[in-house]
């Protein structure tokens, strides 16, 4: 008769046994993972339940028969942490491990262990950190560039490599140190001396992938290191196309916003200017019916002669809405402008009286830029100094334009009543003025349609005034394609006519 024949698997030997101490049963169940790893032999001699789950570990006999495997410098970082412990400290730190390939990130506090034969270990509590849970601070400390999307690496402040995350060896390969990135040797030591000079340091640089040479944006700073304390480099490379194309998103993003708020802005001011003259308009309406009830003709002609003027009022504000939605947009095309043509045809079309007095102070008389918005800025502030003057035939209007870090200055100053501090940010708001909606001498968009063109083109506008003393308001433009290299300096003061 046949008989199976059953045969046992052999028993796997292992070769290390674990410690053996009397408190180490009551540590034994708890839910926080403790393990004790011996510094002299580099391993875990003893864990609990809970660190057998965050090392993946299939019992307490395979752990501690695992190697703890340790790179050069992870050794260095290692027996500086064992200095720490054997001086008393507790290290609280995020730490990344990476139990059988797999990463999982981790908080840990780290004290003494005192062994039977009076050695010194580690002793660690720790609890698995979710992802979703992990403060942005993170991103600052070494392990958190293993999860970073673009190239990150670690780095010792002589360039030697700590870690590096997935991307960084995909894309360059077996990365050492610094300069393993660079086609340039020297491009090592003038990073290096950039973070002597500052905290930070970025550039792009001719870069070694493994496809071959390419121009990469670097980006590298100093950050202590959460566990030795000491200062590493935190390094970022990425293509440069990436970078230009983010930063192009979040100026459309910025742009988008700001677009946002304009449109609540200027959809509440067309609510309320455009209510008050319908408001007018129903209520002279009404009264002009009971004048025409009780035959009173002349106080029902004097009401809708009203209604007449509010529906007036009420179509230049609509068109006013028109002239703003459509003057921030037009940007017409790039050319060289003579500027004192510009302003003497732009004084002509603000109807400047002739016993006015204009003085141009001209650094540089030839530009190279959008006429058309240029254009409407400066038309505007021409007509807000002559139509706000309290005696315009006396009027001395002083333009002045010269360069100041990279863009160009104008500068417009006028001898009229001033603007109370208090105004100076309202006048440039929606269809604000400084007189009652009856006295308006405008419906108070000029000056925010020169805010918003200044603005569109990258420049600032502001305004310095006091009562009684004058106004000048003042905005910086781009020098776009750049200023004309024939420029030169017109000083006169000259009447206009």
């Amino acid at each position: 008769m046949d008989t199976d024949i059953v045969r046992k698997a052999p028993s796997r030997m292992f070769r290390y046994k674990p410690l053996d101490a009397p408190e180490l049963s009551a540590w034994k169940e708890l839910q926080t993972a403790i393990w004790i790893t011996d510094a002299d032999k580099r391993r875990i001699v003893w864990a609990n339940e809970a660190a057998l789950e965050i090392w993946r570990a299939d019992s307490l006999e395979e752990l501690v028969n695992r190697p703890l495997r340790m790179s050069d410098t992870a050794e260095q970082t290692f027996i500086h942490l064992h200095e720490r412990v054997m001086a008393g400290e507790k290290i609280r730190s995020l730490r990344t491990l990476y139990p059988k390939g797999q990463p999982t990130l981790i908080e840990m506090l780290v004290g003494q262990y005192l062994f039977p034969d009076d050695r010194v270990g580690f002793l660690v509590e720790a609890r698995p950190v979710a992802q979703d849970a992990i403060d942005p601070s993170v991103l600052r400390n070494a392990d958190a560039a293993r999860y970073a999307p673009i190239c990150m690496a670690i780095h010792t402040l002589n360039g030697a490599i700590l870690t590096a995350n997935a991307l960084t060896h995909k894309i360059f390969g077996d990365v050492r140190s610094l300069r393993d990135y660079f086609c340039d040797d020297t491009d090592e030591q003038r990073v290096l001396d950039g973070l002597n000079k500052a905290e930070g340091f970025v550039s792009d640089f001719e870069v070694l992938t493994r496809r071959g040479p390419a121009i990469y944006s670097l980006q590298a700073k100093l950050l202590p290191d959460p566990v030795t304390g000491e200062q590493i480099i935190i390094v970022s490379l990425q293509d440069p196309s990436v970078r230009l194309e983010n930063e192009r998103l979040s100026i459309l993003n910025h742009s988008l916003t700001r677009s946002n708020e304009e449109l609540s802005q200027f959809a509440s001011a067309a609510s309320h200017d455009l209510k008050t003259p319908l408001v007018a308009i129903e209520t002279h309406a009404h009264f002009a019916v009971e004048s025409l009830q009780a035959n009173d003709t002349e106080d029902c002609r004097v009401q809708l002669e009203m209604v007449r003027k509010r529906a007036k009022r009420m179509r230049w504000l609509l068109d006013e809405f028109l002239n703003y939605a459509r003057d921030v947009q037009e940007k017409g095309a790039l050319s060289e402008v003579d500027v004192h043509q510009l302003l003497h045809d732009l004084l002509e079309w603000a109807s400047f009286p002739e016993s006015g007095e204009l003085r141009l102070e001209i650094e540089l008389p030839f530009l190279k830029t959008y006429l058309t918005p240029l254009k409407k800025v400066l038309l505007n502030l021409i007509n807000n100094a002559v139509k706000h003057h309290n005696n315009s035939d006396n009027i001395v209007l002083t333009i002045r334009l010269w360069e100041e870090h990279g863009f160009v200055v104008f500068s417009v100053a006028d001898n009229g009543p001033g603007i109370d501090k208090v105004q100076h940010q309202r006048i440039f708001e929606m269809f604000k003025t400084l007189y009652p909606s009856d006295e308006a001498r405008g419906a108070g968009v000029g000056l925010a349609i020169a805010r918003r063109i200044v603005e569109l083109h990258g420049g600032e506008i502001s305004v310095r005034s006091h009562k009684g003393l004058g106004s000048t308001f003042q905005f910086t433009w781009p020098k776009e394609e750049g200023i004309s290299s024939y420029s030169s300096t017109n000083l006169a003061a000259r009447p206009w006519g």
